[in-house]
């Protein structure tokens, strides 16, 4: 596993050096992340994504589509509660 991953860090380095421009299709994206990325937590009550594996981290999703989506699914669960 970490070869592949050096591999995959080493070539993307290649890549942004040599200023290539990439679209790599889904499928290549999809097991890419799946690789370097074990857990994904959504806490939309507090607004944040924790990315768990070899790449991690918190996320806020303060001023983003992602935000604006929650705020919109919030409003609308609560205009269809019955009174």
């Amino acid at each position: 596993f970490e070869a592949r991953k050096a591999d995959i860090l080493a070539m993307s380095n290649h890549i942004q050096q040599a200023n290539i421009p990439v679209e790599p299709p889904f499928e290549l994206k999809q097991r890419i992340i799946k690789m370097l990325i074990d857990e994904i937590v959504l806490d939309v009550a507090g607004d944040t994504m924790e990315v768990k594996g070899v790449l991690r981290g918190k996320f806020s999703f303060e001023n983003t589509p992602v935000r604006v989506a929650i705020m919109e699914i919030r409003r609308t669960r609560v205009a269809a509660r019955p009174l």
